[in-house]
């Protein structure tokens, strides 16, 4: 299995996994750059031939996939809706998964309520969907599946101590502080690193997203966006040996492993655009809301699915998010300062048209997929 099923970048003959080096590397060069995923898998089948199989067939399969591929599954669970469906493809299908984790950093404990659902309480999915869905799901699940909480604030508070941070754990996609506490947990767990230890193969398994759609006036096509595909690969030598050979990220729905699920989610997107056009306008009009995307996505692909107790709506790409606000009041200068000024530095060695807007505290601009015809 290959790092390469994440998605990379390609600058020139370079091919690179974290976005900052690939386009720190593009304004050096002045090489072309472009983000690739499993392009040898999606682009040598035709999209518009119909997938039979129903949806919660095929994520039957795919948990069942998993399952047979691994020694270890450990499934994170946020209570939203894609983890939501993973969740309930394993527990209704009788499919044993090994751990259940819901990560939230410490800090935002405090301020759990179930009022507020703005992107800053996004955390309180964790008390007011994750846990409710489980305990609806309790006589499904298997007596010896782990529940556990994930502090995904501790390992990025001892990473920020020191000011060449991010020659450790660079940033992949996203420069906000969530999407690098997940990363860096996910690599320091130890006992999950005990079980790489034993020779265990171990599948880390996360929703990413859902297809996305792109109308021209005449044609629908697929495709896949960077943004999205936020675990990347380590830099330090002995963990990247452990994260090719055992520790392995495995995204759920966008895998070469059963290209069909996409592809069918695609079709059923598609085939609901064309029956009611006013759907069109929402799901294949760029930068509309990811509220207004769930609302009518998720019956469609989703069709088992009850709809989760509790969602507050989701951040951008942002360096500083309204979810991140803990680190601000939960961190030292030092650590603040280690952050803000590799972000400076950043801000300086790549070229403003790849931030939106043309600031970096709006995150960086985002790369397609090639696009698939359906």
């Amino acid at each position: 299995m290959t790092i390469d099923r994440l998605g990379f970048y390609q600058v020139g003959e370079q091919k690179i996994y974290h976005k900052p080096m690939a386009l720190m590397a593009h304004s050096k060069t002045g090489q072309p750059i472009s983000w690739v995923f499993n392009d040898e898998v999606f682009g040598a089948i035709d999209w518009s031939i119909p997938v039979e199989d129903s949806l919660d067939e095929l994520y039957r399969q795919r948990a069942q996939q998993l399952r047979d591929h691994y020694d270890h599954l450990t499934l994170y669970f946020s209570g939203g809706a894609d983890s939501s469906n993973m969740l309930r493809a394993f527990v209704t299908n009788n499919i044993f998964l090994d751990e259940i984790v819901m990560q939230s950093p410490s800090p935002v404990k405090r301020t759990f309520n179930d009022r507020d659902r703005s992107s800053r309480n996004v955390y309180s999915e964790i008390p007011y969907s994750a846990v409710p869905i489980l305990d609806e799901l309790k006589n499904l699940i298997d007596s010896r599946t782990v529940i556990r909480y994930q502090d995904t604030s501790v390992g990025i508070i001892e990473l920020l101590k020191n000011d060449n941070w991010y020659e450790y754990n660079p940033p992949g996609v996203a420069l906000g502080i969530n999407p690098l506490a997940r990363q860096y947990t996910a690599l320091t767990e130890k006992h999950i690193l005990k079980l790489s230890d034993q020779g265990k193969k171990i599948a880390q398994i996360v929703g990413v997203d859902k297809p996305l759609l792109h109308f021209d006036g005449q044609y629908y096509y697929a495709f896949f966006l960077d943004g999205n595909a936020l675990h990347c690969p380590p830099v330090e030598l002995n963990i990247r040996e452990r994260f090719e050979t055992s520790l392995h990220t495995e995204f759920f729905y966008w895998t070469p492993d059963l290209p069909r699920l996409v592809i069918k989610q695609a079709q059923e997107i598609k085939r609901a655009c064309e029956l009611d056009p006013r759907l069109r306008q929402i799901i294949c009009v760029e930068n509309n809301s990811a509220g207004q995307l769930r609302s009518v996505l998720h019956p469609i692909i989703y069709p088992s699915m009850p709809e989760v107790p509790f969602q507050t709506d989701k951040d951008g790409q942002g360096t500083v998010r309204a979810k991140d606000l803990w680190f601000r009041y939960s961190t030292g200068k030092l650590q603040q300062n280690n952050f803000d000024s590799y972000m400076k530095f950043l801000e300086s060695a790549i070229e403003p048209r790849f931030f939106m807007n043309h600031s970096i505290a709006n995150g960086f601009t985002l790369h397609n997929s090639r696009l698939y015809p359906l």
